[in-house]
């Protein structure tokens, strides 16, 4: 970065001490750059992802600016995707469809002007905002938090944008099985502190889609057994015919947002993705909460 500079005069870099301890390295680093920056309009992305296009920063502030090149006032904040780059492996798809799963919602939501969170991989929002309301001072204890909690405390979801264009998408390198669950249960354990009823509705739906897979199998079993064959036909055809539904929707959505096509594929992510996430929920609640609060060193 420090050799970067003699060719980008605008570019500027700091550090976080080592030894800091009254908050995390994390929240820090974002603070120092915040305080560093000289413009109203923040943008955040993580360290190992990377924008598909060169017009990443143009597709995200489109929001931003009306016909006449008037900024909008009552836009504060504006999310795009970020997917993981492709790889081979069930365990690599499950983590993609997990996150365009995450994703499609969060965008739909967005879209609306309902979303109550913000990630902070493809995010930006004013800078006036973080002054006005101390920065992540009232989480400084949480090692996380400080783009989903901080956007649902701060932003109304009226003012929240989602940009869906091709250009603002954001990829992530693939990570290990051990990093993406440290990851999930980092955001289960911030989810807990999200205000509104969305949070909980969003974490109904994979108790729902658990429990429509197990009564579904035990339908059928009983149906076979009980040669009801009448009650088996009409539980396959509503089945499939959700099935067909899924397929419909995330084909288009994985073609707009370059993932792969999960269809055929459906019925085992089906059931792996929400066991995955009850499985992650279940080790947060029986794991120390001291876990995900900021390190002393």
């Amino acid at each position: 970065l420090q050799q970067m500079q003699s060719r980008y005069p605008h570019l500027r870099t700091t550090f976080t001490p080592e030894t800091t301890r009254r908050i995390s390295h994390r929240k820090l680093a974002l603070t120092l750059g915040i305080k560093g920056a000289r413009y109203e309009w923040l943008a955040f992305a993580d360290i190992d992802s990377r924008p598909v296009s060169n017009q990443w920063l143009r597709s995200m502030t489109a929001h931003l600016v009306a016909a006449d090149d008037r900024l909008i006032s009552d836009v504060d904040t504006v999310f795009g995707y970020t997917g993981l780059e492709k790889s081979k492996g069930l365990g690599a798809a499950l983590r993609r469809f997990d996150v365009m799963l995450t994703g499609m919602r969060l965008l739909g939501l967005g879209i609306r002007h309902k979303a109550h969170m913000a990630l902070g991989s493809n995010l930006i929002y004013r800078r006036s905002i973080f002054f006005d309301n101390k920065g992540y001072s009232a989480h400084l204890d949480l090692e996380r938090g400080e783009d989903d909690i901080f956007v649902n405390e701060n932003i109304l979801p009226t003012h929240i944008c989602a940009e869906v264009s091709p250009e603002s998408i954001i990829r992530s390198t693939e990570t290990t099985r051990h990093h993406w669950q440290s990851e999930k249960l980092g955001r289960i354990a911030t989810r807990r502190h999200l205000h509104g009823f969305m949070p909980f509705i969003l974490s109904a739906d994979t108790v729902t889609r658990a429990l429509y897979v197990l009564l579904t199998a035990a339908a059928i079993v009983v149906a076979i057994l009980m040669k009801w064959w009448i009650t088996l036909g009409i539980i396959v055809f509503l089945w499939a015919l959700r099935y067909a539904a899924q397929w419909s929707i995330f084909t288009r959505a994985s073609r707009h947002l370059g993932e792969n096509n999960y269809g055929p594929a459906m019925p085992l992510l089906d059931i792996c993705q929400p066991a995955w996430e009850l499985a992650l929920r279940a080790r947060y609640l029986l794991s120390s909460k001291r876990a995900y609060h900021r390190k002393q060193i």
